[in-house]
């Protein structure tokens, strides 16, 4: 993602964003200085910057003509994420909402950004145990997640195709995942899926017979990574620890 791409989630037009890239870089300008900068028409940079202003990216300094000076980012995403947070209080606190009964439910769950807040609200759930197999840069975001489960006591078995510092994790070397997702929390709610392009998508689901079919899968995979290797106590399992397979 560019920034222009990141300064429209944030509220801003595409026209906007590349105006205000220009009061970045080229200090403050009035509206000929920037539609000549930008090849964008006159009528629209004076509109882009009214836009600005109104959205707390631009401030206007007195003079004829008005020139118009950028906010530093810092400071305007801190704004914008003010007003998200108090929007997500509002709403939290004003609506209602009824989860679907997951026990026998399929929720599909589509894209790679929905999945992955998919996966890190899932393990926020963890009260005993988890097991997971995502592909290594999906795994990366969630290390700190898996690092303080694992401190808490927490079991997580992870299989992944780098070897990531996760202290008291039960790690297990995997070959390429081919982008498969398979995500099981507390033997009750279960994630799986693919990430491949065009598009990443996976069910998620409390169905019991989908939860014991994953984790056999995994089960499954765990015993030839073990036969493989030649070596079934997997990095992070102390002695006297049962084997994850058989748990």
């Amino acid at each position: 993602m560019d920034f222009i791409d990141a300064l429209v989630r944030f509220g801003l037009t595409r026209q906007e964003a590349v105006v205000y890239e220009r009061l970045c870089t080229g200090g403050a300008q009035n509206g000929y200085e920037v539609a000549k900068a930008t090849g964008i028409s006159r009528s629209n940079a004076y509109s882009s910057l009214a836009g600005l202003v109104e959205k707390g990216a631009a401030d206007t300094q007195d003079g004829t003509p008005v020139r118009y000076a950028a906010v530093s980012p810092s400071e305007f995403c801190e704004l914008n994420i003010r007003i998200l947070q108090e929007k997500r209080e509002m709403l939290v606190s004003s609506l209602q909402f009824r989860h679907a009964p997951l026990e026998t439910a399929y929720v599909t769950i589509r894209g790679r950004r929905r999945i992955a807040a998919c996966l890190s609200a899932m393990l926020d759930t963890v009260s005993e145990r988890l097991y997971l197999s995502v592909p290594e840069p999906m795994l990366d975001p969630l290390v700190p997640k898996l690092t303080a489960l694992a401190a808490r006591g927490r079991k997580v078995v992870v299989l992944a195709a780098g070897m990531p510092d996760l202290p008291g994790a039960i790690l297990y070397p995997q070959a390429d995942g081919e982008g498969r997702i398979r995500l099981i929390v507390d033997s009750r709610l279960v994630l799986t899926g693919s990430m491949e392009e065009p598009a990443p998508t996976c069910l998620y689901s409390g169905d019991i017979h989908l939860v014991e079919l994953i984790k056999d899968a995994l089960r499954n995979e765990i015993r030839l990574i073990e036969a493989s290797t030649g070596q079934p106590e997997p990095k992070g399992v102390h002695h006297g620890q049962d084997p994850v397979c058989h748990t």
